[in-house]
């Protein structure tokens, strides 16, 4: 073997490789899907809170790419920068101008039929105060799921009006991005978040587990639908209260405007059912002026009729 030969085999680049981290793969770390869907269901729930017409927001798709590029296709962004304290890491959670745009306006009752915005003025004050409860909101939600793998904090470090490519520094360096595509008042927008790949090395063996199990893709669509129609879908309640016992000639007697004394005292044992199905118990109460429930323990129906079952069989 020639020395150069040799040279090229145990050189400086041949080293440097051996001390590479293993790459990634999107397809051995299904635990990382999971945590942005619940990112983007929690925050779909907490800004519908806000308006009153439909919104949704739906994850788009997640890549393994470089900071650079990644940063350099969402110059129509505001960014927001994190430090993950556990995983020394900095975190970039952009959100599109559009999706603060028109989400204010749906917070002010407006139709999104107004002229096109003009999307090279800066944000106002109220603009990036909306884009910064966005990304508190990811960010709270990311806690949370990540918590469950590898806990950490994310501290707010600093905002950014303006995306360049080289905002987080000289370097390049990989990094896992996952877009979630927004809509309200018929309009799209969208935001992003950015992980740098050295902090999804740490719990790479966490984010594996469920590797090579059958796992069920929901269908964005079915699910738009189902958050906008099914799970919004006008429900009646009502509430039940233990009264006195009647018989039938005192209940034929009962006129309208006669007030009927319930048998407990604390206003307690108030049954809140939907169709027939018991839900809830409750405790009758005052708020403002108005009568109000609130809501001691969840019931379980099985339970319940297990209950039911026994209490007959002894009557039996």
């Amino acid at each position: 073997m020639s020395n150069g030969k040799a040279a090229s085999l145990g050189g400086k680049d041949t080293v440097e490789r051996l001390f590479q981290p293993p790459k990634l793969s999107l397809e051995q770390l299904p635990g990382l899907a999971a945590v942005f869907e619940s990112v983007a269901g929690t925050c779909t729930e907490q800004l519908r809170e806000w308006v009153t017409t439909p919104l949704s927001l739906l994850v788009n798709g997640i890549e393994l790419s470089n900071a650079w590029d990644v940063l350099e296709s969402y110059e129509d962004c505001v960014a927001f920068i994190y430090y993950a304290t556990a995983w020394d890491a900095r975190i970039v959670v952009g959100v599109d101008k559009r999706l603060v745009y028109f989400l204010l306006e749906a917070i002010f009752g407006g139709d999104g039929s107004t002229a096109p915005f003009d999307d090279q003025r800066p944000l106002s004050n109220l603009e990036v105060r909306i884009a910064k409860e966005i990304s508190r909101i990811s960010v709270d939600a990311m806690r949370r799921e990540f918590g469950r793998i590898s806990p950490t904090e994310f501290e707010l470090e600093r905002f950014e009006p303006t995306i360049e490519f080289t905002m987080m520094g000289q370097s390049d360096f990989p990094v896992s991005v996952s877009q979630v595509l927004s809509q309200v008042l018929d309009h799209g927008g969208r935001m992003f978040i950015m992980i740098p790949q050295t902090a999804l090395h740490q719990m790479r063996a966490k984010l594996q587990r469920g590797t090579g199990e059958a796992t069920t893709v929901a269908d964005p669509v079915w699910t738009q639908r189902m958050g906008d129609g099914v799970a919004r879908t006008v429900a009646r309640l009502e509430a039940h209260l233990e009264g006195p016992t009647m018989t039938i000639d005192q209940i034929a007697n009962l006129k309208v405007g006669q007030v009927l004394e319930a048998n407990s005292g604390d206003f307690g044992g108030v049954i809140l059912e939907c169709d027939g199905t018991p839900l809830f118990e409750c405790k009758l109460g005052q708020s403002r002026g108005q009568i109000s429930l609130r809501l001691e323990q969840a019931l379980d129906p099985s339970e319940q009729f297990l209950g039911e079952m026994i209490l007959k069989s002894k009557r039996a």
